[in-house]
Order: structure tokens, then sequence, then C-alpha cells
């Protein structure tokens, strides 16, 4: 007579794989599921960002110098990036170039050099000064933010440390929005002269910026909303000129 069998069956080794990839498929499509609601709720928050700009900087954003119009404090120039040999970057040369035609123009009678000065052997302002003197902008029209490190700081050390009121800020096509947007929320009533397409200056850096910028929007928005104050802020300093900089330049002769 058999004998009964005790314990669980074991399932058959057919089963048992069966149950193993269903295991896996089932977490697989819930990862999928996850990643992509995760990835369409970044677009959305990115969509949703540049619209804001867009919106905030409507009427604010021109593309040529004609389309400029009433009286300017001064016009904005705001940092990018230098070579260790000095030189300026071809992005920010062109920013140079802009202020410098506008300031030839009568358009605005200053220029407010506002960039990147973090550490002693990088200085963006500096730069600016100097080549914007050396095609013959003269020194007292030249004033030097050495704490621009960001768009929202820039626009912001403009307005309460330098007295911006309106201003015309130079930058290129793909940053307008965002400037425009950062300095109305700062309290500048501003106009920005797009500069064109970021690939017509650097293709490498046209890509990159492509990526960076849908990004950049939503800490602009935050920037917007939340208004934190810049790095550094201090005291009034106003549109001063830089005939004795902090900074002094020994191309230009500074001592």
């Amino acid at each position: 007579m058999p004998t009964a069998q005790t314990g669980a069956r074991a399932l058959p080794s057919t089963d048992m794989s069966r149950t193993m990839r269903a295991i896996g498929w089932a977490y697989r499509n819930r990862f999928a599921r996850a990643m992509v609601a995760g990835t369409g709720f970044l677009v959305l928050v990115i969509l949703g960002a540049n619209i804001v700009l867009w919106q905030a900087a409507r009427s604010h954003v021109v593309n040529d110098a004609a389309d400029l119009g009433g009286t300017y404090d001064a016009v904005i120039v705001p940092g990018a990036g230098v070579w260790a040999s000095g030189r300026p970057s071809l992005t920010l040369q062109s920013r140079i170039d802009a202020a410098v035609e506008l300031h030839e123009l009568g358009v605005v009678d200053h220029i407010l050099a506002s960039g990147d000065n973090g550490t002693e052997s990088y200085d963006e302002p500096t730069i600016i000064r100097r080549s914007a003197h050396q095609q013959g902008v003269p020194l007292a029209d030249i004033t030097l933010d050495y704490a621009g490190f960001s768009t929202w700081q820039t626009c912001v050390r403009a307005k309460e440390i330098f007295g911006v009121d309106r201003a015309v800020f130079v930058t290129q096509a793909r940053f307008a929005n965002r400037a425009a947007a950062l300095c109305e929320a700062a309290g500048i009533d501003v106009d920005v002269l797009s500069l064109g397409s970021q690939r017509l200056f650097s293709p490498a850096l046209g890509k990159r910026q492509a990526v960076r910028e849908p990004i950049a929007a939503v800490k602009a928005v935050y920037e917007m909303i939340v208004r934190p104050e810049p790095r550094f802020l201090g005291e009034f300093i106003g549109l001063v000129g830089s005939e004795s900089p902090a900074n002094p330049d020994p191309v230009l002769g500074d001592e």
C-alpha cells in the first residue's frame, strides 16, 4: 500500500522558472512605469517653468537696438567664460561689443560689468572693463560688480547696490527670457537685447546650453517666487565708474 507523502510538494522546475520570470517582468514593468511617470512629471515642470518665463518676459525682449527706447540708467553686461589667457569667450565678447555699440549710439551712457570674481585668478568684470575701454568707453562710464555669480544675483545687485531702475540687459537669445523675467522680478524695468543664437558663438557650448537652459528655467522660477538674497549684498555703491577699481588691471596701467 502506498504511503502518504508528508510536507509541501516542491514546485516542478518549469513552474519555478515561470514564477521567477513573472516576478521579474512585474518588477521591470513597475520600474518602467515609474520611470515614465517621473520623466513625464519632469517634462511638465520644465515646460511650465519656461511658459512662466515667456509670459513674464513678453514685451521685454528685443532683437534690434533700434527697438530700444527711452532713458536707461545703464546697460548690464553679465559675465561669461574667460580663457586662462585673459581673453573673453566668444559669448562674453559678443555681449561686450553690443554694450559698447549701445554706448557709442548714445542709447546708454553707462555700462555695469557684472560677473564672477570668486577667486583671485578669475575676474570676469575686469575683462569686461578692459575690452570695453580698449574699444573707447571711458573708465568713468564703466562700473564693476564683482559678485554677479548668477543672473538673479546680477539683477538684484544692480537694483539694490548700484541703483539701477531701468536698464538694457545684453545676452544671447537662449537666455533672454530668463534674464528679462529675473530682472523684472528684482524690480528693474528692463529691456533685453537678444544677440542671436548661442550656436553662432560656440557650437559646443550651444549644445550644452540646449540641455542646461530648460532646467535653469526651473531655478529661475524658484528665484522669482522665493527671492533669495544674493551671496553678497552689502552697502549701496551706485554707478561710480571704475577709474580706481578694487582690482587694478595692469593691462590698462592701473596701479
